[in-house]
Order: C-alpha cells, then structure tokens, then sequence
C-alpha cells in the first residue's frame, strides 16, 4: 500500500485501489485493466464534472480540517499524539 507522507493513511493510488476491489466485486469488471483514477473515468461522459466536484469536495475537507486543528483541536491531537 502506498501511504502519504505521514505514513499512517493510504494514498491517492492505495485509495484508488481500495475502491476498486469493492466496486470489482459488486460486478463493475469494466474497472479490472483500469491502473488509476483517470483509467476509470475514461469512459465516463461525466467525468470532467465529477472530478471538478471530487477537487471541490477534498479543498472543502481540508480547510475545514486546518481550521480545526489551529484553533482548540490542536491541543487534543497534541494530547492524543502524546
């Protein structure tokens, strides 16, 4: 599994193939040859549109995640960290 550099969560490729196997073994074969994200989405007509909405979604996430750890979540992951 390939990690972020905090080596504790999977990264973009390890998420990729995460979510492949599931979606493999719900019958979507036509993900099988597919080696990333952008192999997926080749034959989706959608695929400019729902990326736009995955970026937008993952900025959202993380400046939601920044602002919480700069203001008195720092202090409980310190605590946690520990």
């Amino acid at each position: 599994m390939v990690a972020t550099k905090d080596a504790i969560h999977a990264g973009e490729e390890s998420d990729f193939i995460i979510s492949r196997e599931i979606l493999l073994s719900l019958g979507q074969q036509e993900l099988a040859q597919a080696s990333g994200m952008r192999d997926a989405l080749y034959f989706v007509p959608e695929r400019d549109a729902i990326m736009k909405l995955v970026r937008q979604r993952q900025e959202i996430l993380k400046n939601a995640w920044l602002s919480y750890i700069r203001g008195t979540g720092q202090a409980k992951i310190k605590e946690v960290l520990l």
